[in-house]
């Protein structure tokens, strides 16, 4: 298959066909790798979302006390999309992500959050910091 370009704007209808990504900063190529490598090796962070069983304050405080002493390092902020949910932005290398499993399941279990979701960098975060990284 021949190669194709793609912007931004058209990439994620296109991601599961694309076999690779460069990313150009100041009008060269300055990384090209798969996706799944850019997200291994060049995302920075994971993104948790939790959901909460409840959207008092003494759940959020106790979620904010877990996040920001037990689990990481560095929590770079939350951010309450809803009142039900937390998210927040944890740098890779803050933390362990088997303790971060751990404290999340004995949450889950405590009844505090009802669900969660963890994820790698998502790959317009990736473009943005690479380029600015090379500008």
């Amino acid at each position: 298959m021949g190669q194709q370009f793609y912007s931004v704007h058209t990439i994620w209808k296109n991601v599961k066909t694309i076999e690779e990504i460069a990313i150009m900063a100041k009008g060269k190529i300055v990384c090209r790798r798969t996706i799944a490598d850019l997200k291994d090796n060049h995302g920075s962070f994971y993104v948790v979302s939790l959901h909460l069983s409840t959207g008092d304050d003494k759940n959020i405080t106790k979620i904010n006390d877990l996040m920001k002493t037990k689990i990481v390092v560095h929590a770079e902020e939350y951010v309450a999309d809803s009142y039900m949910s937390l998210i927040y932005k944890i740098l890779k290398g803050s933390c362990s992500l088997n303790a971060l499993f751990i404290e999340l399941m004995d949450t889950k279990i405590e009844k505090v959050i009802n669900d969660y979701i963890v994820s790698q960098s998502n790959l317009e975060a990736i473009f943005i910091d690479t380029a600015e990284q090379n500008s």
